[in-house]
């Protein structure tokens, strides 16, 4: 993810959108996991790139704790458990905000 970041700084393209869909339901990232993943993205984004995420429900934290951290990161990020809602969230940021705002809800 950071590398797909990273190419949109580089390439000054403002939204991105993850899908994480693919990942093994076995796969459970910890709390540091997630810290330290919210922390990655935010140093390469550099406040430049916007990022909404597609996960399966098991795969986001309670009370969405990865893009808290990456808020206060400065990353502004979103995670949803379906596409649709994140291609919303992710246009309707272009529109109200630019990078490094936090998200609204």
């Amino acid at each position: 993810m950071t590398h797909a970041i990273a190419f949109c700084r580089c390439k000054n393209i403002p939204n991105l959108l993850v899908d994480l869909t693919a990942l093994s339901p076995s796969i459970s990232p910890t709390v540091l996991d997630r810290f330290l993943i919210a922390e990655e993205c935010a140093r390469e984004a550099r406040g430049s790139v916007i990022v909404a995420v597609v996960a399966r429900p098991e795969h986001i934290g309670a009370g969405k704790f990865g893009i808290k951290v990456a808020a206060d990161f400065g990353l502004t990020a979103n995670i949803f458990d379906a596409e649709s809602d994140a291609l919303d969230w992710l246009l309707a940021q272009g529109k109200t905000q630019t990078a490094g705002t936090p998200p609204s809800q």
